[in-house]
């Protein structure tokens, strides 16, 4: 299980912070007319990036998969996993410990937090056992 895993179950909420670990766990690759491409990007402390734009340098901020559904599924989709299986296992977990687990109720405030759990199924689909 990797440390970013343990950190997202560690956290009460999703975070710009944990938002750029998802983004760094799975690439900087951004989509254009020919397909994805490679970019280096110099992270910052606020959990943006710098991004090379030909001279110049970019700020980029990463989606917030932690902390937004849409953003969580459209990373499901992106890396080509069933939408449908992931929210099952963010539900329910593996073991229980699913969003159920944690008494959320969809009813309350913090219903915003299944895109955390939506990344650690994600994050648990994907683990090839690497940082």
């Amino acid at each position: 299980m990797t440390d970013l895993i343990k950190r997202l179950e560690k956290a009460e909420a999703g975070s710009r912070e944990l938002d750029a670990l998802v983004f760094q766990r799975f690439g900087s690759e951004l989509p254009n007319a020919f397909g994805p491409i490679r970019v280096d990007l110099e992270w910052q402390d606020d959990g943006s990036a710098l991004m090379p734009v030909g001279e110049m340098q970019v700020r980029f901020t990463p989606p917030p998969t932690t902390q937004s559904l849409d953003a969580a599924l459209a990373l499901a989709e992106r890396l080509g996993l069933s939408v449908p299986q992931i929210l099952n296992e963010a539900l329910e977990g593996p073991s229980g410990e699913g969003i159920w687990a944690t008494g959320w109720n969809p009813d309350k405030p913090h219903a915003p937090q299944i895109a955390k759990f939506v990344c650690i199924a994600i994050l648990k689909a994907t683990d090839t056992g690497r940082e």
